[in-house]
Formats: C-alpha cells, structure tokens, sequence
C-alpha cells in the first residue's frame, strides 16, 4: 500500500458520493415531481431506469480502477443513502 492507493481510495470515497447524490436526489426530486401526475408510474419507471443504468456506469467506471476502489465507491454510496434518508426523509411537523 502506498500514497497512490490511498489517493484512489478517497478517489472512490468521492466518486461513490456522487454517484449517491445522484441517484438518491434523483429519487427524490423524482418523488416530490410525480405527486399527483396522471402518468406517476410511467415517470418513477423512466426515472428508475435512468438513475440505475447512471449508477451502474459509475460503478463500472471506478471497477476498471481497482476492487478496492469500488469497495470505497460502495461505502460513499451508502453513506450519502444514509444522509440524504436522515436529511430529507423527515416528514414536516415531526422530529
């Protein structure tokens, strides 16, 4: 293990959170969107195809790198889930 492996890993610490604030806030702006359209599953269907196959690039992007790698792409993913989930997951008028 040297520097140069360390620096990818915060490469894929950082590439993992983008890829989440991706396709987390597309969930979510995609949520707040459909309320109430006539087409609301049609839209969450094309939303959930172009936030996966998004996602599934990003990850494959960053496995060309390393195993490793994608392993901290992983955690910044789940990380990003865990505070978008506390963030915007709160319904109004409750703690």
């Amino acid at each position: 293990m040297n520097k140069i492996d360390m620096a990818w890993w915060f490469v894929g610490l950082a590439w993992g959170g983008a890829i989440g604030l991706f396709y987390f806030g597309g969930l979510w702006w995609t949520l707040k969107r459909v309320a109430g359209q006539p087409k609301a599953r049609l839209w969450l269907g094309i939303s959930f195809i172009f936030r996966a196959l998004g996602a599934l690039l990003g990850f494959w992007l960053v496995l060309r790198i390393d195993h490793i790698t994608l392993f901290f792409a992983l955690a910044g993913f789940f990380v990003v889930r865990f505070i978008l989930t506390r963030k915007l997951g709160r319904v109004e008028g409750r703690r």
